[in-house]
């Protein structure tokens, strides 16, 4: 590997760890180079042989503050070589995110507000004879609904419309963001909610409403 004490950067303003690892492989039976976060896999690359290959990759699926293990890991069709670790990676980051797949994320860091957390457990009381009545859990029911809102603009969110060239209006701008987050939220795919306080949650979006910033022109 090339550049052994270079292989990423952590981007607090994007919430992410970014890699960058460059490989030359002279050995044909290498087929892929993998990235593991903890034990576990969370990314993987196929190799050219006779080649420099250049990896890039942002990882956004991390915690602010907590510590993280990388392996960077080779393999051919049956066996996997370690050939780096890096230990006590941390990104202390801010603001609220949301995660639509492996290279989409958007800031939600503008006025972020959780009004309420419900706890979600499907319950029935039955009355008995008895003084007390009888608590009845009557299935596996248990998750979390909150209610959360923010200020959405482009801003902070430059790379998500990269169809823009950046001498567009700013009004421009704030409408092309505006139609892309409103698909993504709409969609129906599961999303991750990520803050630096509530960590990683996996979440359905559903009751949306859009209001306008009529003070601000949005």
């Amino acid at each position: 590997i090339n550049n052994i004490n270079n292989l990423y950067t952590i981007d607090t303003d994007n919430a992410s760890i970014n890699f960058n690892i460059k490989y030359n492989n002279l050995n044909s039976n290498l087929k892929y180079i993998s990235i593991y976060q903890n034990g576990l896999l969370i990314n993987k690359f196929n190799l050219l042989y006779g080649y420099n290959n250049e990896l890039n990759f942002k990882n956004y699926f991390i915690k602010s503050g907590i510590p993280y293990t990388f392996d960077i890991v080779l393999s051919d069709n049956n066996t996997n070589y370690l050939i780096h670790t890096i230990n006590n990676v941390v990104n202390y980051y801010e603001h609220c995110w949301l995660i639509e797949d492996l290279n989409t994320q958007i800031m939600l860091g503008y006025s972020p507000n959780v009004s309420s957390i419900s706890l979600n457990i499907k319950e029935n009381i039955v009355e008995t004879f008895n003084k007390y009545p009888l608590i009845v859990r009557t299935g596996l029911t248990n998750y979390k609904s909150l209610q959360f809102s923010a200020f959405l603009t482009y801003n902070g969110n430059e790379s998500f419309i990269k169809e823009l060239d950046g001498d567009e209006d700013y009004y421009v701008k704030e409408k092309v963001f505006r139609e892309k987050i409103y698909k993504i939220l709409t969609n129906g795919k599961p999303k991750i909610f990520k803050t630096d306080t509530e960590d990683l949650i996996l979440c359905k979006i559903t009751n949306i409403t859009l209001t306008p910033k009529t003070e601000l022109s949005r």
